[in-house]
């Protein structure tokens, strides 16, 4: 089940991070500070019902050390389609290194809040105007 979701042609990418407590004991007692690392939660989603497509909804909820290209690439070995994800800079690289198997749709959320970083810098007399 956890690969079904990168069976389908397209797939969701949303992820979150999570504090997760060290092994390492000597570390935790040196400072309290430090008894966790950050880590991440990736959800990879699919649901192709609005569309008629051939895929049955699923989600593989995958653990990770990290967020580095690394895991990503890990993660999406053999997968080929079109992968909805949000801004991070390590997705334009990997579907670079894998041809023209993976497709990026960036989420308009993310792309959005381009728009809105810019009129907080420079907003314009029509922007402002009602």
């Amino acid at each position: 089940m956890a690969q079904e979701p990168l069976r389908a042609p397209t797939a969701d990418d949303p992820g979150c991070t999570a504090r997760v407590l060290r092994r390492d004991a000597d570390a935790g007692a040196r400072c309290r500070r430090h008894r966790t690392r950050i880590c991440q939660f990736w959800a990879y989603a699919i649901d192709d019902r609005p569309w008629g497509g051939p895929s049955p909804p699923a989600v593989a909820n995958v653990f990770a050390n990290g967020r580095g290209m690394e895991v990503i690439a890990r993660q999406l070995m053999g997968f080929s389609g079109i992968l909805q994800v949000d801004g991070y800079a390590a997705y334009k690289p990997l579907a670079r290194d894998h041809g023209d198997a993976i497709e990026l749709a960036f989420c308009l959320a993310h792309a959005r809040r381009k728009f809105v970083e810019v009129y907080i810098r420079r907003p314009s007399r029509r922007s402002l105007a009602k």
